[in-house]
C-alpha cells in the first residue's frame, strides 16, 4: 500500500483526524499565562486535531506517537526525553502535508508558521502537548 502523500494511508489519516476534530476531541486554545492573541498557546490532545485560522492559511495540526528516547537538539546536543510527532498541513494545499518528530523546547518552521513546543503534560482529559504559534 502506498503511504505517500496521495496514498490510502495518508488519506485515511486525515479523514480520521478530521473526524476527531469535528467530534470535538481536539484542543483548547486559551490566553494562558504568557499567551497573547498575537502568540496563541494551543493544547493538542493526543488523538485530536486543531484547525488554526492563521494569516498564512488555515493550519491543521495534530499530535501523537509519544516516545521517551534520546534525541539531538538544534545545537547538536544529545538529550534524553519525550518526543512526539506533529502532523501538519495547510488547508487546500495537500503538498504541505508533513509529519515531524519534535521535543519539548524545540522551535521550528512549518511553511511560514514559527512553532514552539512548550510542554507535554496530562490532565483529566489525557495527554496533551502545548504549542505556541510565534508569528500568528
Amino acid at each position: 500500500m502506498n503511504a505517500g502523500p496521495t496514498g490510502k494511508l495518508w488519506i485515511a489519516r486525515w479523514i480520521l483526524l478530521g473526524g476527531m476534530f469535528f467530534a470535538g476531541c481536539g484542543i483548547d486554545i486559551g490566553n494562558q499565562e504568557g499567551s497573547t492573541m498575537k502568540n496563541p498557546h494551543l493544547m493538542l490532545y493526543e488523538g485530536g486535531q486543531f484547525s488554526y485560522p492563521g494569516k498564512y492559511g488555515r493550519l491543521f495540526i495534530a499530535a501523537g506517537n509519544y516516545q521517551l528516547e534520546e534525541y539531538v537538539t538544534e545545537k547538536g546536543e544529545k538529550n534524553q526525553g519525550w518526543t512526539l510527532i506533529l502532523w501538519m498541513g495547510i488547508e487546500n494545499r495537500p503538498e504541505t502535508s508533513k509529519a515531524q518528530r519534535v521535543y519539548i523546547g524545540q522551535t521550528f518552521f512549518f511553511e511560514k508558521y514559527k512553532i514552539h513546543v512548550v510542554r507535554m503534560d496530562t490532565d483529566g482529559r489525557g495527554l496533551f502537548t502545548e504549542i505556541e504559534i510565534l508569528n500568528a
